[in-house]
């Protein structure tokens, strides 16, 4: 018997995380996980459900579940009954949670660089894992691994297209669905300037 208070369809589209607290707490590679993992689960889960799919025992996740919690990133969205005891069920705050990047603040911009640090970290261990995968594809219309790294000149305008290519992507992610016939995918995208390319030139 499931008794939810809240379910994933009814959850904001976004959430822009901004306050220091909140942005301290996805610095740890953990918390990122436990995130990308209940936004793609779609449903309520359990603590139990996360690790299972994380491959790590239920014990070493409710410390970061009540950081999580308790920044107000996941909540609690009901319970369920197992063996005739209340589980708690949990949910992302939204669909999709993504940081609002305010780089007019120095702190800030010490806390992106270590979540994107973290967040490396995480893409490389996917994709080695993914390497070694049947399920990966490379050359086919339907390919689900691919790397590429590129530096070059952009215009303004050229720069506008690009985004308007991110944002269109991760507008796809977002509005997924979690059904038997999707295959779990994830990707990364950073854009940066490189002075050091104009100073070469």
């Amino acid at each position: 018997m499931v008794q939810t208070t809240k379910t994933f369809s009814t959850l904001p589209k976004a959430y822009r995380v901004s306050a220091p607290k909140q942005l301290e707490i996805l610095t740890s590679p953990l918390r990122q996980d436990i995130i990308t993992i209940m936004e793609g689960c779609q449903k309520p889960v359990s603590i139990l459900e996360v690790a299972q799919s994380l491959a790590r025992p239920a014990d070493s996740l409710y410390y970061h579940f009540g950081l999580l919690e308790k920044s107000g990133l996941v909540v609690h969205a009901g319970n369920r009954l197992e063996h005739g005891k209340p589980v708690s069920l949990y949910l992302p705050i939204a669909k999709s949670i993504r940081i609002k990047y305010d780089l007019a603040l120095p702190r800030f911009r010490k806390i992106i660089a270590k979540i994107f640090r973290t967040a490396t970290k995480l893409t490389l261990r996917n994709f080695e894992r993914a390497v070694e995968s049947e399920s990966a594809q490379s050359e086919s219309e339907t390919r689900n691994l691919y790397f590429c790294q590129m530096e070059t000149f952009l215009s303004n305008t050229q720069l506008a297209q690009v985004n308007k290519h991110i944002d269109k992507i991760t507008e796809i992610f977002a509005q997924s669905s979690a059904d038997n016939n999707n295959q779990r995918c994830s990707i990364f995208i950073a854009l940066s300037p490189n002075p050091q390319l104009k100073e070469n030139r």
